[in-house]
């Protein structure tokens, strides 16, 4: 018998879980087994330090912070629908309040953004250049 097939049912045994067929396999293949053996007098010894260690009860303030946070997460679930249609409102207004700020230009003049050196004529908007072909 391998001692692979036997390593999973360490734990269980060492808690007392077996149930009798395989406690019955497990017993035959520890007494000609020295590695099992001592793999399973170390389960034990983890299984007992873990039953005497205390319950540790958390804070209240921890177990609040920990019962908060589902409802937290509600909040942002709700919240995550209405920010798509959100975010392309503000491009959109974006872009128009980019559009407005842009100074107006006649057919054949680019726009500039600052007025031309000189000041410019006086039948064309400020900052705005005439385009020669």
């Amino acid at each position: 018998m391998g001692c692979e097939r036997h390593t999973d049912l360490l734990t269980a045994a060492a808690r007392g879980v077996l149930g009798p067929a395989e406690a019955a396999d497990l017993d035959a293949h520890l007494r000609g087994c020295d590695t099992c053996r001592a793999a399973l007098a170390a389960e034990r010894r983890i299984v007992a330090a873990w039953a005497a260690t205390p319950a540790i009860a958390p804070s209240r303030h921890l177990r609040q912070a920990l019962l908060a946070v589902p409802a937290h997460e509600r909040r942002v679930r709700r919240l995550v629908p209405l920010m798509l249609p959100l975010t392309a409102l503000l491009c959109l207004v974006g872009s128009a309040a980019t559009w407005l700020a842009l100074p107006f230009a006649r057919p054949g003049e680019v726009a500039l953004a600052t007025p031309p050196a000189g000041g410019g004529d006086a039948g064309r908007p400020t900052g705005t250049a005439a385009v020669s072909a």
